[in-house]
């Protein structure tokens, strides 16, 4: 993971795609919180501080790049984007709570000289996204990089369509079913100065 290094448009508002690389997904409205790991990257490390932003996601064969709003008073001042190659993340899991909105959570690895030193906790929240078809895609491209297949940059993934609203698993009682899992914090980090280069692992 890279911290605000993410090459942008000229009006900041989406990410430049590397050689050969095309978007399959973009969600708008989304949530994402970033801090540091603990030891065993379960949860958040002790004091370490909180970064938490609302843009648009977009998901390529190759990596996940987030681009926050600007003028969003949930938006972190530290957290303008990040870039992800697939193959940082690590502990990737589509969690369902009962009293808030869907969300992924997941570790993921800092790249050299990207404005983070130690591994961070991730959650990218879903409010009203179809976070369920980004999770689906995003594990079938990085079960792709994570192979090394060579064709996976040209061979394209699934286009995304907007599915039907899901169907209720419903009980003999009448309540819907949705397993809760535990929360987990998230993370924080230091920003790199711009000097005008290629952000890091840009050719990744």
């Amino acid at each position: 993971m890279s911290l605000n290094w993410a090459m942008l448009t000229p009006d900041g508002r989406q990410p430049v795609p590397l050689p050969g690389e095309s978007f399959v997904i973009s969600l708008d409205s989304i949530d994402v919180s970033i801090q540091a790991a603990s030891a065993d990257r379960t949860v958040a490390a002790p004091e370490s501080r909180e970064m938490r932003a609302r843009g648009r996601l977009w998901l390529s064969p190759r990596r996940v790049v987030f681009v926050a709003s600007s003028g969003n008073a949930s938006t972190s001042s530290e957290l303008r984007s990040f870039s992800v190659p697939l193959t940082k993340l690590h502990d990737m899991r589509y969690v369902q709570p009962y009293f808030s909105a869907n969300r992924m959570d997941a570790c993921v690895v800092p790249v050299p000289g990207g404005g983070l030193s130690t591994p961070q906790l991730l959650k990218i929240i879903f409010s009203g996204s179809p976070g369920f078809k980004f999770y689906e895609l995003l594990q079938d491209a990085k079960s792709r990089a994570s192979a090394g297949n060579s064709n996976a940059e040209g061979e394209a993934l699934p286009l995304y369509e907007p599915p039907n609203p899901p169907a209720a698993i419903v009980q003999p009682d009448g309540a819907a079913t949705h397993a809760p899992e535990t929360e987990r914090p998230t993370e924080t980090a230091e920003q790199p100065p711009h000097d005008g280069l290629p952000p890091p692992a840009y050719d990744i």
